[in-house]
């Protein structure tokens, strides 16, 4: 706890000019995925390790910390299966759930089928991707913006796209009509950055469910509070 409080402190020098530390962000984050990749440590260890990447986010920013995260292909599975094992629900560790999000933003941008990773014994890798960020739009925890972020990066890759998100668009359908406001909020959220990082030529064809789906749908005064922002969003770029 010394150690991280300290870190902390450092880091908190930087925060009227975080670009100095840019000399150092592979070095920090070096040390910090070796401990999260490092099989058979305890996951406390692991989440204090969690805890500093979320304040170097903090610090710098997503975006400038993403691009020093490693991708390579063989992070993906671990990572998925940790990442399978969390419980959105659990407050208390939303800075891990926020760390395994952003890396898994960069991983999922791998450039091979991700059909290449799926094992005879297992359910495909793109499914389980999927039903954890189904998952975690459902959650409350404050790394839901992450979730967003991941699950719109995801559904727009083209191997995903074809496969997975007209199925996505009518779970979202589902989900608009009969569940909460900030599960609502998600889905919303999720769709409004499909259409941003999609190529305009490709979402063309999924604009007019959405469409339907959005006019159709007769939101309570007390969800739009909620939902207004990312239906806004979600409209704008139709």
């Amino acid at each position: 706890e010394r150690n991280w409080q300290r870190f902390s402190f450092i880091l908190d020098q930087y925060q009227e000019q975080p670009h100095l530390i840019d000399s150092h962000l592979d070095g920090l984050l070096t040390k910090i995925i070796n401990i999260i990749r490092e099989e058979g440590l305890d996951y406390e260890v692991k989440h204090v390790a969690f805890c500093c990447l979320y304040f170097i986010l903090k610090v710098r920013g997503f975006k400038v910390v993403a691009r020093h995260l490693p991708h390579e292909t063989a992070d993906l599975e671990p990572l998925l299966h940790y990442w399978e094992n969390q419980d959105p629900g659990v407050q208390l560790k939303w800075e891990t759930h926020n760390g395994l999000l952003l890396w898994l933003s960069i991983v999922v941008k791998i450039p091979f089928h991700l059909q290449r990773f799926d094992t005879s014994t297992s359910e495909p890798i793109m499914e389980r991707i999927l039903n954890v960020c189904k998952k975690y739009l459902a959650g409350t925890t404050k790394a839901l913006d992450m979730a967003f972020y991941v699950s719109a990066i995801y559904l727009t890759r083209p191997d995903v796209k074809d496969s997975y998100l007209p199925g996505f668009i009518n779970w979202a359908h589902e989900v608009l009509t009969k569940d909460s406001a900030q599960f609502k909020e998600g889905v919303l959220s999720t769709l409004a950055g499909v259409f941003k990082h999609g190529q305009r030529e490709q979402m063309m064809e999924h604009a007019h469910a959405v469409l339907r789906t959005i006019l159709t749908i007769k939101f309570q005064p007390s969800e739009l509070l909620i939902v207004k922002k990312p239906l806004v969003k979600v409209t704008q770029r139709i």
